[in-house]
């Protein structure tokens, strides 16, 4: 992969971490956005030893429900590293409620952890972007298969994918393609307690019989990015081992 800048929101932990590694292990200079300046710093320090790469990385602190501050942050990427090729969206905010106790904060914490941000990148982002560039959306199983207390969860991930088919037939216009890839059981940080209470359930329905990890999702995601997914655009790529591909 030729060197070219990679912005990776949400990418101070768990997938988006992998994401940003894998870039910067390609060569791409990396831009890390997160809410959290101590993460984010801890995320490239962790990032620089990942790989003996002599590219920049850069973090900055951004809230990616703001129309406002993406402005801004972008604003600061194009003057210090210039146009974008590759805007990965990693936020994600993972919660589950009985239907019968769902508040109106709760849907709107959801809301903007996991549906604003999307909307709000692709409509700021081709702005700053190069054409021939690149967005990867981040979805999640449970918008193909309802998770139990999890409808409001698994309702805006489905958004994700519906909003992504859409944003790439209108940002094909400006040669910008969107994609989308939805993980099945993934270990990360914020996972990884749930996973071991309940293993043995969650491995019955995967064909490969194992938990994926943040790496096997960033290497789809640099595929996307990639001149060999050059002709794929509006698609979602499921990444879960085979979950649920026959009835058990």
């Amino acid at each position: 992969m030729d060197k070219n800048l990679t912005i990776v929101a949400g990418g101070n932990s768990g997938i988006g971490l992998e994401i940003a590694k894998a870039f910067y292990k390609s060569g791409s200079n990396i831009v890390i956005l997160g809410r959290n300046s101590s993460r984010n710093k801890l995320a490239v320090k962790s990032i620089k030893r990942s790989s003996n790469s002599e590219t920049k990385i850069n973090s900055y602190v951004c809230d990616m429900s703001s129309e406002s501050k993406i402005l801004e942050t972008f604003s600061k990427i194009k003057k210090n590293f210039g146009k974008v090729d590759n805007f990965i969206n990693s936020v994600g905010l993972w919660k589950l409620c009985p239907v019968t106790k769902i508040t109106n904060k709760f849907v709107k914490n959801l809301h903007d952890n996991n549906f604003l941000p999307i909307i709000l990148v692709c409509k700021v982002a081709p702005i700053f972007m190069k054409k021939g560039s690149s967005i990867v959306n981040l979805s999640s199983f449970a918008a193909i298969m309802p998770m139990a207390e999890g409808s409001i969860y698994g309702a805006y991930k489905a958004a994700v994918i519906n909003f992504t088919k859409s944003a790439a037939d209108e940002l094909a216009q400006k040669d910008i393609r969107v994609n989308c890839v939805t993980p099945g059981i993934i270990e990360t940080p914020m996972t990884s307690g749930h996973i071991k209470k309940n293993k043995s359930t969650l491995l019955k329905p995967i064909s490969l019989k194992s938990i994926g990890t943040p790496q096997q999702v960033a290497g789809t995601v640099k595929f996307l990015c990639s001149e060999d997914a050059s002709y794929i655009t509006g698609e979602n790529i499921v990444i879960s081992g085979g979950k649920y591909i026959v009835q058990k």
